[in-house]
């Protein structure tokens, strides 16, 4: 959603099995190639509306409005034969029959929403990432593409940077899609890795810690983190 999309309707295939058809280019015999889609589209700013016949030529780029509701939809394209004539039947991938001047194929599409813009509002409980006023050192937030941040990345202390043990983050993100009065949440899957500041390389590894009874203090075993069982 909100973003743009091709579609080239090609005319390059096979037809029946006699003199002047067969696989072949059927471009030139073409008289106009359209898509209907089943929901608000957009071209080079001018709107269309849900089933709207759009005519195109060549790669044609689309634009999905945010306004579009999320789903599975079936997306129609269509060839004319250059001699059809009105109240032609459509004929699925050829006009195979001499009754039909239409080929149609029919495309299963699924719309679906965005998250974006993954933006780090706060690191608590330190002083460290304040700025003036006590506010967020990078102000009113900082967009990152993964997390934590690393040594250098403190713009108040440069020997700062990885989150210490207990430090609370707050962050947003911008969603795009039905999500108004729904009960969706978010689920973040964690890897864990070494780095090598000296060869400039990260090694994967898993991250454990023990679990303890909150009865009797007795340690019931290592918890793989973002795993389910004990190990």
């Amino acid at each position: 959603m909100k973003k743009d999309f091709g579609i080239d309707i090609k005319t390059v295939g096979n037809h029946l099995d006699i003199k002047g058809y067969g696989e072949r280019d059927y471009s030139k015999y073409t008289l106009k190639k359209e898509v209907v889609f089943p929901f608000e589209v957009e071209v080079d700013g001018k709107t269309y509306f849900a089933n709207e016949p759009i005519t195109v030529s060549g790669n044609t780029v689309f634009h999905l409005p945010m306004t579009v509701n999320e789903g599975k939809y079936t997306v129609v394209v269509r060839a004319y034969a250059l001699n059809h004539i009105s109240n032609s039947d459509a004929e699925e991938y050829a006009n195979l029959s001499y009754k039909n001047y239409i080929a149609e194929n029919k495309i299963n599409v699924e719309v679906s929403g965005r998250l974006i813009d993954f933006t780090l509002l706060d690191v608590k409980n330190t002083s460290m990432w304040e700025g003036r006023n006590k506010q967020f050192v990078f102000g009113k937030g900082v967009r990152l593409y993964n997390l934590p941040l690393i040594k250098g990345d403190n713009p108040k202390f440069t020997n700062e940077g990885a989150f210490k043990k207990g430090y609370a983050v707050s962050f947003e993100m911008t969603t795009i899609g039905n999500y108004i009065g729904e009960a969706y949440g978010i689920r973040m899957d964690f890897d864990f890795y070494v780095i090598d500041t000296k060869a400039g390389s990260r090694i994967p590894v898993d991250i454990y810690y023990e679990e303890v009874s909150g009865k009797d203090n007795k340690k019931l075993g290592l918890i793989k983190v973002g795993g389910k069982k004990r190990q």
